[in-house]
Order: structure tokens, then C-alpha cells, then sequence
């Protein structure tokens, strides 16, 4: 077993904020396995081993509707999983208590959002 150390944040294309949270992702069809980050930087980032290390984003999060006193539009990023019978799919959870459902595919927008319910 390799040991490796890098440094994801501040790498070029990197986390600019903490990490949350890391998962391996394992592609059993192409024999290939890749690094998964979230960050209070709103990114979810793919780390690929098959040629050095390459980063990609899965997904920007982004806070919805209309809040108050918004700097940024960029949610923060806290918690994310893989599910279980679709490694396309992954649910993120964020500091203002969203979760949302995203595909790897598709990195614009979500599958689906469930939002923190008040009450």
C-alpha cells in the first residue's frame, strides 16, 4: 500500500477553504479509483490518480432562494455520500442545512434539494 501525502488545499484548482469530508470512489468498470473532497469553499472535487494527481469539480454548491445579508451565493459544503446502489449519484449536505441530491454528470445543477425544515 502506497502512502501518499499532498496537499489539496491551495493546490492550483484546489480547495481554497477546509476540508469536510474525503471518500474514495471506485470505478470497478474502468479499473480506476479517485479521491472525492467537499470544503467549506462550496466545491465537491474529484481527485484523479490515473495520471499524477487531477483535479476536477463535480459540483459548485450554491445556497437557493433568496437570503438575507448574502455575500456570497456559495453554500458551504460540510458532508457528502455516495449511494450505495449508484456511484453516479451523491448527496451533499451544507452548513445551512440543505441537502441536495447531484449526479457526476452533471455538475450545473441538482437532481433534487431537501431543505432544512424549521419547526
Amino acid at each position: 500500500i502506497g502512502v501518499y501525502q499532498w496537499n489539496l488545499l491551495n493546490m492550483t484548482g484546489g480547495h481554497s477553504d477546509p476540508i469536510w469530508d474525503l471518500k474514495w470512489l471506485l470505478k470497478t468498470n474502468e479499473r480506476n479509483e479517485s479521491l472525492v473532497s467537499i470544503s467549506t469553499d462550496g466545491n465537491v472535487l474529484q481527485w484523479s490518480l490515473k495520471k499524477g494527481l487531477l483535479v476536477s469539480t463535480l459540483m459548485q454548491l450554491k445556497r437557493g432562494g433568496v437570503g438575507e445579508g448574502w455575500i456570497s451565493r456559495t453554500a458551504a459544503g460540510l458532508c457528502f455520500d455516495f449511494l450505495p446502489e449508484d456511484s453516479t449519484r451523491y448527496v451533499t449536505g451544507t452548513e445551512e442545512g440543505s441537502i441536495h441530491l447531484s449526479n457526476v454528470s452533471h455538475n450545473e445543477q441538482y437532481l433534487d434539494t431537501y431543505e432544512n425544515q424549521n419547526g
